[in-house]
């Protein structure tokens, strides 16, 4: 591998390793951010807004196989035509839910939810104010002793005994069990009494649902309950909850949960998606004319969860689900939920670390090339496509496969990105840009310099071999007149020439490669290429000559003498690089026709022309200039006369706007 091969892979190198040093430091700072609980909220957060976005109609036909309602759950709500219908307070209802539930088990139901607690008996209550009130004993007024239950007290006694309805208790805050009346709850038994209980993240949204927990009973002891949705699950499937030591299971069915013995609910719509099942009343009023055929058609093989749904009940559950309250949805319709989840198998699960990880350091590492080598606006477009892409791709996973993929490092991680690379692109290599740029602008133009500056191995010590065109202006009688004068006044106007000459050069893409003296040299076709490096340096003489010509009216207008000068052009190759030392280098062509085309200049006075090309050059030029052919000339170091022609302008027929 030669010295020019190394030089550009060692330029590559450089080039990739801003984007793998910032592309590593940011994933390493996300990688640590996102195990924080600011950033787990902020995780929970997107995955909010992807449970909302889920049941759109634009993504109906992307979702996961187990993703659909069960018909196996109805859910039968206290709701406000209820409250209508019965005009009494709830306390005295035992009679109602006595009938309601007697149908129900003997239309075949699978199981009955109640999730409404009755923790004292209506009858006796009133017996109890009665006896208050009066100051006489329970069986003076009502023919019943203070243990004796009334009628509907006792049929909805006897409808519990037969366990198929479950039952509603609570784990209050100190952790003791508050059930329900104790002869009901002695007469459903403790295996069907279910915990109504919901936990909230810290942001106070509930998003997952318990399988169990433990309570402590009067006695001090502790005993452990199933959640609603378990139970009911496991009445439903016919099973009852096996634990192996590490993992509660419904039977043979796996239970996907975390340490806690929570899991996911996976929503299946919104707010009010459950909510459209017959309401209690109806059902009342079909137990009470007997209408078997009615039940058996819509509960048999189902689990029945009745539970309050009327406007202003407390049993309000905040979820993400969205809809029009924030996610608030009845309790009952929240453990309905859960209860889906659980009889559909349709778990959530997450992507696993590492594939979390690898997935933050592929947009980490993607964001940092995006930024490396494009302009501010463009990347930003760049990562703002880069998000949604991300956006859309996790939330198809979460559709489809029921699924979660970070989204909130990915994402923040973009913009964090972008700050990192541009401001390495300003700290590091802008300001080396800016110095190159600023070495660059004496001898070549801004657009030349842009150029060079794309690929800065063209300036790596060594050097290329290149087909240029050399050229070289010389003032005549300089060295006499600056014996006349002082030398501020020979700086003076070497500075006023060279500044407009520079102009002239750097305006087609020349590089101004030296001062020397009163002498200009000027390369055409490097660093920067130029295929029309010969018509380049045409024009630059020309247009040099036309500066010189305003450059001396300007002198005899104020009354100093002006000077001429000659112009000497040739093309060929050249070996164009970096001549010197790693830590000091000059720009320069070396070759034969640097040499000649200093030569030629010499024949301005011997031919009386002022802008001499070779053959070569006229050559290469093409048709848009007009030549004076001036014949062979010997020239110094050349064994063999060189053909040369006198440029003396532009050709009207190549380009009508010239001057003949």
């Amino acid at each position: 591998m030669d010295e020019t091969a190394r030089n550009r892979m060692w330029h590559i190198w450089k080039q990739f390793t801003p984007i793998l040093w910032t592309g590593l430091a940011v994933f390493l700072v996300f990688a640590c951010l996102r195990e924080t609980s600011t950033f787990r909220l902020i995780e929970l957060k997107t995955r909010d807004w992807r449970v909302r976005l889920r049941h759109t109609a634009l993504l109906s036909s992307w979702q996961a196989p187990t993703h659909v309602r069960s018909d196996r759950i109805v859910l039968a709500g206290i709701d406000d035509r209820t409250l209508r219908a019965i005009d009494e307070p709830m306390l005295f209802w035992t009679g109602h839910f006595a009938a309601v539930l007697d149908a129900l088990e003997r239309s075949g139901a699978a199981a009955v939810a109640l999730d409404l607690q009755f923790q004292v008996s209506g009858d006796n209550y009133l017996r109890r104010r009665l006896v208050e009130e009066t100051g006489q004993s329970p069986g003076a007024q009502t023919g019943l002793g203070a243990g004796d239950m009334s009628s509907s007290d006792r049929a909805l006694f006897q409808v519990l005994r037969r366990g198929r309805v479950l039952l509603l208790a609570y784990i209050l805050p100190d952790g003791s069990l508050q059930g329900p009346w104790p002869p009901y709850r002695w007469a459903a038994g403790d295996r069907n009494l279910f915990l109504g209980n919901v936990e909230a993240d810290p942001d106070g949204v509930v998003r997952r649902q318990f399988l169990y927990r433990s309570g402590r009973l009067p006695d001090g002891t502790k005993s452990s309950w199933y959640s609603l949705s378990f139970l009911a699950a496991c009445r439903t499937l016919g099973v009852e909850p096996v634990y192996d030591g590490s993992r509660l299971q419904a039977g043979n069915r796996s239970v996907f949960h975390d340490r806690e013995f929570r899991f996911e609910v996976n929503f299946i719509g919104p707010p009010g998606t459950f909510n459209d099942g017959p309401g209690f009343s109806e059902l009342l009023a079909r137990a009470r004319a007997d209408d078997n055929q009615w039940f058996a058609d819509r509960f048999r093989d189902r689990v029945v969860l009745i539970g309050p749904t009327f406007a202003g009940n407390n049993d309000l559950v905040p979820t993400p689900a969205g809809g029009t309250h924030n996610g608030e949805m009845d309790g009952i319709e929240f453990h309905a939920n859960a209860l889906n989840t659980l009889l559909n198998d349709d778990f959530l699960v997450s992507w696993p670390l590492e594939a979390n990880l690898a997935l933050l350091l592929v947009f980490c590492l993607g964001a940092a090339v995006v930024c490396r080598w494009s302009q501010p606006v463009i990347a930003a477009a760049g990562l703002a496509a880069m998000g949604t892409l991300l956006s859309a791709g996790s939330l198809l996973v979460y559709c489809r496969w029921n699924a979660w993929t970070d989204l909130a490092a990915p994402l923040l991680a973009l913009p964090a990105q972008y700050v990192a690379m541009f401001s390495w692109r300003y700290l590091a290599e802008d300001r080396k840009r800016r110095h190159v740029r600023h070495v660059l602008g004496r001898y070549v133009s801004e657009n030349v310099a842009r150029e060079i500056l794309k690929d800065p191995s063209r300036l790596a010590l060594g050097g290329v071999r290149r087909e240029v065109t050399i050229l070289f202006c010389d003032l005549n009688g300089f060295t006499e007149m600056s014996e006349r004068r002082e030398p501020e006044q020979i700086i003076a106007r070497l500075n006023d020439y060279f500044t407009r000459m520079e102009k002239v050069i750097f305006r087609h893409g020349g590089t101004l490669k030296q001062f020397v003296g009163d002498e200009i040299m000027v390369i055409c076709g490097a660093p920067a290429d130029d295929p029309d490096h010969a018509a380049s340096a045409c024009r630059i003489a020309l247009d040099m000559e036309r500066e010189l010509r305003e450059w001396r009216d300007a002198l005899e207008a104020s009354g100093e003498p002006s000077q001429d000068a000659k112009f000497g052009l040739h093309s060929g190759e050249v070996v164009a690089g970096n001549v010197g030392s790693p830590n000091r280098t000059e720009y320069t062509t070396v070759g034969d026709v640097v040499n000649t085309a200093s030569r030629i200049m010499g024949l301005s006075l011997r031919t009386g022309r002022r802008i001499i090309v070779s053959e070569e050059t006229r050559r290469l030029a093409g048709e848009a200039f007009t030549f004076e052919d001036l014949g062979a000339h010997r020239v110094r170091g050349k064994a063999l006369p060189v053909g040369v022609f006198a440029l003396t302008g532009l050709d009207p027929r190549a380009d009508p706007g010239a001057p003949g």
